[in-house]
């Protein structure tokens, strides 16, 4: 099925690299790679939505799997910039104390309009935590690192609000 909204932006991302040490975007990495507001939620999330979803609304289900794709790799330069500022890229979080990644952060729906709304309100809140990391991370490498990766979210939650809008929309029986 060919998909006709594009699931990631045409720039091409930065070069990995870092100005130097710095806690304070180690703790950013490792709360996008392994917080319950991570990359990794939504790779599981997307993954699950899509297997739901694949039956009934394929339409859906492709866009999903496609999604939880460009998160993975989103997820991987995470990872390796977590690494290259020494820090050990786990599927963990370490603000407050360590805390590995578990299944427990997803927030399971069944409901088609749910999961959608769900999808969506995830990726504004991803966009929200981004741009606030790009704001205030003194590395302007690491910035410019979630400034490209914003424009794949930017377009994650244009996807799934159209996707409400036709599938769950006023009239809409889903």
């Amino acid at each position: 099925m060919e998909l006709k909204l594009p699931v990631s932006d045409a720039a091409p991302y930065p070069a990995l690299r870092i100005q130097g040490p710095s806690p304070v975007c180690v703790q950013a990495m490792l709360e996008n790679i392994g917080s319950c507001h991570s990359e990794m939620t939504a790779i599981a999330l997307y993954l699950y939505d899509s297997v739901l979803t694949r039956e009934r609304w394929p339409k859906i289900a492709e866009y999903f799997h496609h999604i939880m794709i460009v998160e993975m790799r989103h997820l991987e330069l995470f990872c390796q910039a977590a690494q290259l500022l020494g820090a050990d890229p786990r599927l963990w979080s370490n603000a407050g104390g360590a805390s590995y990644w578990n299944a427990s952060c997803c927030s399971y729906r069944k409901d088609l309009p749910a999961l959608l709304n769900a999808a969506a309100a995830g990726e504004s809140q991803t966009i929200a935590q981004y741009r606030r990391q790009a704001e205030q991370l003194p590395d302007p490498n690491i910035c410019e690192l979630l400034k490209r990766i914003l424009l794949d979210e930017e377009k994650h939650l244009v996807i799934f609000r159209r996707l409400y809008q036709e599938y769950c929309g006023p009239g809409r029986q889903n």
